[in-house]
């Protein structure tokens, strides 16, 4: 691996919105971090709360802490997180959360499984979490488990299809970040998380490290979070826009990347971003042919529904 000894400073970048209830437990959990040497960089969308106060109060009682933006709207955390990687110049880059909390050994176990892989290629590492009510209380031990999503389904057509990397649980290293700066138009993708993967399943490699390490806090404020897996509720955010989402990710990543895509990867994205032009049932077989399934019974019969009715 190049340029990166162990010790060396890594970045956090933070996106913060009206976080003031849970900001400073976040943001203690990363001084306690075993890994001692980070830059926790932060955004704030100009909350209308006491976060930016609270979080004025750590940069200046800790100077691995900076506001890098605090009087710029976004309007969403996708916009602001993708403004963010501008600032990201260390070797490896985790995304945090405002509200979660962090296990103590999360960044050193990351750049560890990072290290195996000695690979300079786009690396996206990513994790499972505890679940959590707003207290911390545990709900689930497993994420994946809680929201019955298979963490393996890193391949490009199944990522199409369905997103498994949470990106409060992930890390990128250095080219994956330069491959993708001033790349992604943040209002045309569904998540930065989903796109990172995607890129990173394209383009370099995703591996998954085997224990969680955040404390993922749902309450009602939560952007994306996570919900308990039933099928009424899989029908109804498994929708047209969800759908329209992911294909207009897949033109980015076919306009913005296919010189780095094989003849199969290629036919594959041509095809699925033509599906809105095509009859329905040659949208469904295009499914079938590339196997862009979501991850079990009941997420596939909502996919190939919406797909139809598109």
């Amino acid at each position: 691996m190049d340029n990166f000894m162990y010790g060396d400073t890594v970045d956090i970048l933070l996106a913060s919105y009206n976080g003031a209830d849970y900001i400073a437990a976040q943001i203690q959990s990363i001084q306690r971090q075993d890994y001692k040497n980070w830059r926790l960089l932060i955004s704030d969308d100009c909350s209308s709360d006491d976060t930016l106060n609270i979080i004025k109060k750590y940069s200046e009682d800790d100077d691995r802490i900076v506001i890098v933006s605090s009087g710029k709207k976004f309007g969403s955390a996708c916009s602001n997180f993708i403004s963010m990687l501008k600032y990201a110049k260390n070797k490896f880059v985790f995304f945090c959360d405002q509200d979660d909390v962090w296990l103590p050994d999360k960044i050193s176990s990351f750049i560890a499984k990072a290290q195996e892989n000695n690979s300079d290629k786009p690396l996206l590492l990513y994790s499972d979490l505890i679940v959590t009510d707003e207290s911390l209380n545990e709900i689930s031990p497993s994420y994946y488990d809680y929201m019955k999503i298979d963490y393996a389904q890193t391949d490009l057509n199944q990522l199409l299809a369905q997103n498994v990397v949470t990106g409060c649980a992930m890390m990128v290293n250095q080219a994956l970040i330069q491959l993708v700066r001033g790349r992604i138009d943040p209002k045309r993708i569904v998540m930065h998380d989903w796109m990172l993967a995607l890129v990173a399943s394209t383009c370099g490699c995703i591996e998954y490290v085997r224990k969680p390490y955040n404390l993922y806090r749902q309450h009602g404020d939560n952007s994306v979070g996570a919900s308990k897996y039933n099928i009424i509720s899989l029908l109804l955010k498994d929708n047209r826009r969800s759908i329209e989402g992911s294909i207009s990710q897949a033109k980015i990543l076919l306009d913005n990347f296919h010189e780095r895509m094989t003849a199969e990867q290629i036919s594959m994205l041509e095809e699925y971003v033509s599906i809105p032009e095509r009859n329905r049932l040659c949208r469904v077989l295009t499914l079938f042919k590339y196997k862009i399934f979501k991850g079990n019974l009941s997420r596939l019969l909502g996919q190939i529904f919406f797909i139809f009715i598109l």
